[in-house]
């Protein structure tokens, strides 16, 4: 299934079952071999869902937990098979709170932009480093499979615009 966004997210979606069959695969679906790097640096695996399906009125709070779990599950794997080198690859996954369709799983071969990944410092994108209190996968019984966590608050301004919201990040994050 495609990724795709919904501009009616207050209709009712049907098929839950069947689209959350492949989040349920996205870990396996990638084989055994860990992807080689591209040009860009970095590799993103966004969540194979219908924007409707983890944002909106109708969403379940255990929709979003099988999503958050499966996004665990790829970090896990891909971190299983990353080459041991020279410059090891970093392997992060994103669970964004409440926007949950942003969450993702990323793969960082440049360290530059790795480091740099991390610092929003600006008048219209901050990003605060929240306490160890908070944890998604306490609130939400995960399996953490022993990453690390990491919350970061995040507000965007831009003009009318304005969000507000938090990123937890588990896997190889900074110290």
């Amino acid at each position: 299934m495609a990724r795709r966004l919904s501009f009616r997210r207050k209709k009712k979606l049907r098929g839950v079952r069947r689209r959350l069959q492949d989040v349920i695969e996205m870990p396996h679906r990638h084989g055994s071999s860990f992807p080689e790097p591209n040009r860009w640096g970095y590799l993103d695996f966004k969540l194979p869902v219908d924007q409707a399906l983890v944002e909106g009125s109708h969403v379940r709070l255990t929709h979003l937990k099988q999503c958050a779990q499966t996004l665990l599950d790829l970090c896990m794997s891909l971190k299983e098979r990353v080459p041991h080198g020279a410059s090891s690859p970093k392997v992060i996954a994103s669970i964004y709170e409440p926007e949950m369709f942003s969450s993702r799983v990323t793969i960082f071969w440049d360290p530059e932009y790795y480091r740099k990944f991390f610092l929003h410092d600006e008048p219209n994108h901050n990003w605060t480093r929240l306490d160890s209190e908070n944890s998604l996968v306490k609130r939400w019984q995960l399996n953490d499979h022993g990453l690390a966590e990491m919350c970061i608050h995040e507000k965007m301004v831009d003009g009318e615009f304005s969000r507000e919201g938090k990123i937890w990040f588990l896997g190889d994050i900074p110290g």
